[in-house]
């Protein structure tokens, strides 16, 4: 009677392991066929059940993508770590608030292609460009819409945050004067470039050398304002006007714009 019992079990154990094997994700075909031979010696088969999904998980674990994967994890959060440190040195005043914003600006830009070539739409592209389905044309085309998509969705992202930030509302505290278009005519200086804001929606930007750019801007809302620079859309968000000029955020550092005129 006991025996009969040890059987039972043991036929109950290998019927469960192999339903198991049959249903599994993380098993290759191979492995599952020489998995259901072994289902004449049970041990032998939930012992190589282990060893199989060791083995399969490590080979995921080190494949080039997942290898990809935690260099880019690695570098994006060696990143926020340096924006941390550069923070830091700017409330003790060892940085100006235009060197803080400019090497912050590069390293958040940095990290967002680094999240870009990590994501499934550009592994995508890179695919179909290795088999030539896509030019090199094509590819950096739909590479660039694809990195205006993301900024977009980033944009939202920080929105968001910036809203319900005590600076945010500070800010909100502290204007002095409402967002009107007419308001924003005028030349500031921002990050020691020079912003022309024309009425016709010209927007002129000169660096320190005197080469200049034309673009165009636009007003979306009360507070946030498009930018048109060489094909690219920049947005500025929570604009707050004062006497010295005015105040906005773009991507997730904030900015102050003097009026020189």
């Amino acid at each position: 009677m006991e025996q009969n019992v040890g059987v039972g079990i043991i036929v109950g154990l290998v019927v469960g392991s192999t339903t198991y094997v049959y249903n599994s994700e993380d098993l290759k075909q191979g492995q599952k066929v020489f998995l259901y031979l072994c289902v004449l010696f049970p041990p032998l088969q939930w012992l190589l059940i282990f060893v199989f999904l060791g083995y399969n998980n490590y080979l995921k674990n080190n494949s080039a993508e997942k290898v990809e994967e935690r260099k880019v994890e690695q570098h994006k959060n060696k990143i926020d770590i340096t924006i941390q440190n550069l923070y830091d040195l700017k409330k003790k005043g060892i940085l100006t608030d235009v060197e803080y914003n400019q090497k912050v600006e590069k390293l958040e830009a940095e990290k967002t292609e680094q999240e870009i070539k990590n994501s499934i739409e550009y592994k995508q592209l890179k695919s179909l460009l290795d088999l030539g389905v896509l030019t090199k044309e094509e590819f950096e085309s739909k590479s660039k819409l694809l990195s205006n998509m993301s900024e977009n969705k980033i944009d939202i992202i920080e929105v968001s945050k910036i809203q319900n930030s005590e600076t945010y509302l500070n800010d909100i505290k502290n204007t002095t004067k409402p967002f009107e278009e007419k308001s924003l005519v005028g030349t500031y200086i921002i990050n020691d470039k020079k912003y022309f804001y024309s009425y016709n929606n010209i927007l002129t930007i000169e660096d320190y050398s005197g080469k200049s750019l034309n673009c165009k801007w636009y007003t979306i809302d009360k507070n946030s304002l498009k930018l048109i620079i060489d094909s690219k859309e920049v947005i500025y968000k929570n604009i707050q006007f004062t006497d010295k000029g005015f105040t906005f955020h773009c991507r997730n550092v904030k900015y102050n714009a003097d009026k020189i005129n």
